[in-house]
């Protein structure tokens, strides 16, 4: 679809009637501990509370885990050190998905598609779980896969520390993947980045409401017009995400429309505004896009000369 047409049916009214769909839970975009399969073993010696599913998570005796991929996004030496038995490690040194998304210099397809090829990722694999310490990594790597035509994939809620918690085993043995022989990936959903000419349309006829998921000292020193502050840490902190029922809490306070219209979500580097990508995603929020060039492509375009002070705030 156009720029042009992206915002009219924006800011058409009946567009948005035709199209409201009402907000689900979609809590199944995260795993629990007792989700992996490797957990299975121990389910009799971890307290129950680890092995409770997401709200529409299907039930475990009905996935196939045998065909399920479990991916560490730990650099090596962290890899090495401890991770959950089973996993695969996918360094940011071997495929850094913190590059701008489907731009020139930036994450391709080719790419992205021999890289998990590689990792073993295939037609018959049931699902993909991603995990690391913090949750950022997991969540830039779930909107960059999500963007490139991939489903089911899950974030491990809590990460390496809710393995750890569990009182679970930490192996030290690589897992070395074998690369696929079969992989065909679905289309690319293109209207969850928003381009930096359709993000200047949005701004000019006010047809999006703009989200800034920075902390909150980093936007009062310098935001977008009309951007409100959603950071990250309401949504998660240090891996463990917030209720659907907080999330939705949490927009119905900023005054965010999210039943119906659209949002763009950036932030300076992609990692928090894929946190909140995905938590309103989880939250059942439609028509949300993420202006991955972010706050630097914003001032480029926009900003002639800043104030030494906010540009120091800028590279935070």
């Amino acid at each position: 679809m156009s720029s042009v047409l992206r915002g009219m049916s924006r800011s058409n009214p009946l567009l948005h009637r035709i199209s409201r769909r009402y907000i689900t839970d979609r809590s199944f975009r995260l795993a629990n501990v007792g989700d992996l399969a490797v957990a299975q073993e121990f389910k009799d010696q971890v307290a129950p509370e680890h092995f409770v599913t997401f709200a529409h998570t299907a039930d475990i005796a009905k996935r196939d885990l045998s065909k399920q991929l479990v991916i560490d996004l730990s650099h090596e030496q962290g890899y090495k050190r401890g991770h959950i038995k089973g996993s695969i490690n996918l360094p940011l040194e071997k495929f850094d998905f913190c590059r701008l998304v489907d731009t020139y210099g930036g994450i391709m397809q080719d790419e992205v598609y021999s890289v998990f090829k590689s990792l073993g990722v295939n037609n018959d694999t049931s699902e993909i779980i991603l995990y690391d310490n913090s949750g950022l990594l997991a969540c830039r790597l779930w909107f960059v896969l999500r963007y490139f035509g991939f489903q089911n994939v899950r974030i491990l809620n809590g990460g390496w520390r809710a393995w750890l918690r569990a009182g679970l085993p930490v192996d030290e043995k690589e897992t070395v993947p074998i690369t696929a022989s079969s992989l065909d990936l679905k289309p690319k959903r293109d209207n969850i980045i928003t381009k930096p000419t359709q993000m200047i349309f949005d701004h000019e006829h006010e047809t999006s409401q703009i989200i800034d998921t920075r902390r909150p000292e980093a936007y009062q020193t310098y935001h977008i017009p009309r951007a409100i502050n959603v950071p990250s840490k309401s949504l998660m902190q240090d891996g463990e995400f917030a209720s659907v029922k907080t999330i939705r809490d949490i927009c119905q306070s900023k005054k965010l429309n999210v039943e119906d219209g659209s949002s763009i979500i950036y932030s300076s580097k992609g990692l928090t505004s894929s946190v909140g990508y995905f938590c309103l995603s989880m939250a059942g929020v439609d028509g949300v896009s993420v202006y991955d060039q972010g706050i630097y492509n914003w001032v480029s375009n926009f900003e002639n000369k800043l104030d030494p002070t906010i540009a120091e705030h800028l590279q935070r």
